[in-house]
Order: C-alpha cells, then sequence, then structure tokens
C-alpha cells in the first residue's frame, strides 16, 4: 500500500478523500491491497434521490456551526436546541442515494456506525421497490470538512430537519424552513441503523411518532431495523472511548476491527478520520437514557452471534420499545459486531424478506 507518495499540493485534499475512499472500501468488506494502485478521483456526491444535485463539493467552506447554545452531552438544555439555520445546499448533503427510485414504493434511510459513513451502504440494492438512501453525518466523504456534531440530541434533530427540506417528510404546520423547490414524491420510511446508527434510528423514529401525535401528519414508518446494539435502556454508562488519546483510539478501533491495523498504520490518513469518530463517540458517552414510549411501529432486531455486546438473547429486549410486540423478532447472523459488512448478501437478503411482508 501506498501512503507516503508525493502529490502536487493541489491534488493533496483529493489524494486524502481517495484514501478515505479506500479505507471505506475495506468497511464495505472489499480488499485494501490495491490501495493507492488507482487514479484518485473523488466521485462523491451528496444528495437526496429525485432532487436537483447538491452544489456543495468536498472542498466547500463547512456551513455555520449548528452547536451554538449547546452542550456536548446528550440531555437537551431546556427549551427547543438552539440551531443555525440549514440551507437547502447544507440539507442535501445530509443524504447519499446512488440508485435513485422514483417508483419505488418504500425509502429506506441507512445510518451507520460511529465514525462510519454512507459508504458502507454504497452497494445496497434490495430490488425495484426500495430506494436506499444512506445519511451522511458531518466530518466524513463529502462532508470531511465540516466539524462533526458531539450533541446526540443535535443530530437527531438536524438530520430531521434535513428531512424535512428535502421532502422526504412533510413540511410540518409549525417548521419555518422554506421546503425544497424540487421534492421528491413522499414515500413511506423503512429505517435502518447498526450501532450507533441504531440508537440515532430510534430516536428518529422516536420524533416522528411525536410529529403524528402533536401535529397530526407524518410519512408511514412501516419498519425499523435496529442492527448491533443492545436495548438503549441496557447500554450502561459512557465508553471512555471519547476521552482517550488518538493513539489509545487508533488501538481500541484496530482491536474492535472498527479499522484496518494496515490504515492505523498512517497517521495522516487517521488525521482524517479521529474527528469522526472523536465526535461520535462523544454523542454516544454523553448519552443518558430517559425511559422512551414504545414505538407504534414494527421494529425487527438483527444480532451477531459472535455480538458479545448485542447478542441474540440482549437484542431480545428491543420487544418493548414496539407496540407490534407480535410482529417483533431478531434475525440472527454469522459473525461479530460487523457482521453487516461480513455478510452483507445475507443481511440485504433478510431484509428483503422483512420488507416482502409489510402489508
Amino acid at each position: 500500500m501506498v501512503f507516503d507518495r508525493v502529490q502536487p499540493p493541489i491534488k493533496l485534499f483529493h489524494y486524502r478523500l481517495a484514501e478515505a475512499s479506500d479505507f471505506i472500501a475495506w468497511h464495505t468488506g472489499q480488499s485494501v491491497t490495491n490501495m493507492g494502485n488507482k487514479p484518485y478521483k473523488t466521485g462523491l456526491k451528496s444528495e437526496p434521490c429525485s432532487t436537483p444535485a447538491a452544489t456543495a463539493t468536498a472542498s466547500a467552506p463547512a456551513p455555520p456551526s449548528a452547536n451554538t447554545g449547546c452542550h456536548s452531552g446528550s440531555k437537551p438544555p431546556a427549551g427547543k436546541l438552539i440551531q443555525a439555520p440549514m440551507p437547502l445546499s447544507e440539507a442535501k448533503r445530509w443524504f447519499v442515494c446512488r440508485a435513485p427510485r422514483p417508483e419505488a414504493k418504500f425509502r429506506m434511510l441507512c445510518l451507520a456506525w460511529a465514525g462510519g459513513n454512507s459508504s458502507i451502504y454504497r452497494t445496497w440494492d434490495l430490488g425495484s421497490e426500495v430506494e436506499v438512501v444512506a445519511v451522511e453525518l458531518p466530518g466524513r466523504n463529502a462532508r470531511v470538512k465540516e466539524t462533526p456534531l458531539k450533541n446526540f440530541h443535535l443530530l437527531v434533530s438536524r438530520l430531521l430537519h434535513a428531512m424535512e427540506l428535502v421532502g422526504y417528510l412533510p413540511s410540518s404546520p409549525s417548521s419555518s424552513l422554506p421546503p425544497s423547490t424540487s421534492p421528491p414524491p413522499l414515500k413511506p420510511l423503512l429505517l435502518f441503523g447498526h450501532s450507533f446508527g441504531a440508537m440515532l434510528v430510534t430516536h428518529l423514529a422516536q420524533a416522528l411518532r411525536e410529529r403524528r401525535k402533536n401535529e397530526g401528519e407524518s410519512v408511514d414508518v412501516p419498519l425499523v431495523l435496529v442492527s448491533g446494539m443492545a436495548p438503549l435502556d441496557k447500554r450502561g454508562g459512557s465508553t471512555g472511548v471519547s476521552a482517550m488519546s488518538d493513539d489509545a483510539m487508533i488501538q481500541y478501533l484496530v482491536k474492535m476491527g472498527g479499522i484496518p491495523s494496515e490504515v492505523a498504520a498512517s497517521r495522516e490518513l487517521m488525521n482524517v478520520f479521529l474527528p469522526a469518530f472523536r465526535g461520535d463517540y462523544t454523542a454516544i458517552d454523553n448519552y443518558v437514557y430517559t425511559p422512551l414510549p414504545a414505538l407504534p411501529f414494527r421494529l425487527v432486531a438483527f444480532a451477531g452471534e459472535n455480538d458479545a455486546r448485542a447478542s441474540k438473547e440482549i437484542m431480545e429486549g428491543w420487544v418493548k420499545m414496539t407496540t407490534h410486540e407480535k410482529d417483533f423478532a431478531v434475525d440472527v447472523f454469522p459473525g461479530g459486531h460487523f457482521f453487516i459488512k461480513e455478510h452483507t448478501s445475507m443481511v440485504l437478503e433478510r431484509i428483503g424478506q422483512r420488507v416482502r411482508l409489510i402489508k
């Protein structure tokens, strides 16, 4: 692998993004042995399906900080979170759709594990009935120059705002956000999240439940899929990862299987990824669970048979989070915590089966 090749300064940023893409390729289960041996081209687009292309690029300046007036912890401050305005161009950067399907029956939003990004789901294809949209949090891929958000509830709130702006949700009567000029057709939403993504998906679903309860409108959510994360009331306290030094964090991520040792050996490359990891783990470590009502949506849990932190027995606890107890199930897959990249085809086949059961 070639990490130390000399590059013209003007190409350095795109070179690093290309290295990032190779790291991401590992995350999707592909080989990293050819890193540095192909033309460097980012090809990273961040835009929602069926909407005009976003004008933002990887080199675009970061938007105004959304952390204004907010603490880094999980508990939201009294009253509403103070948010920076969100232009439509920023809202589009939250979503990456590699295979738009305007005629699809469902739209599935996919959220990655801590430090992960939309490229984890770049090969996901569930056929003509499902339009797969990966969520891109700040600080990775085409948003690599943006500051990662460290407040869990702010992440959920900003994601919800972005969904409304691009037209994935109907405009809320209480919202002052201008809608997308060419919104995609509203579709029932399927929600999938793995590990940290499962935490985000749970609270996103809660926010959609609240919209339905308080404002009488929202899109339908036929299915919520939580993967590789213990029920939120069983997670325990802080992981302590966010307080680690860079070296200790890298060692932890390698041990967990979050990054390959070959990538960890390049400090320059790790400097690209560590802010996203640290931001996500700060959100996790400061998260404080408060009791949540059961969701009025069908819920299915995925578990890796060798994932001690989210075993089948632990994942059974998610049944308390849905009012559709009879439809709840835990599907078990070979592998450990990262089984969704180790056995992607099996995971997609099972999701397809679950989707076909939706009446």
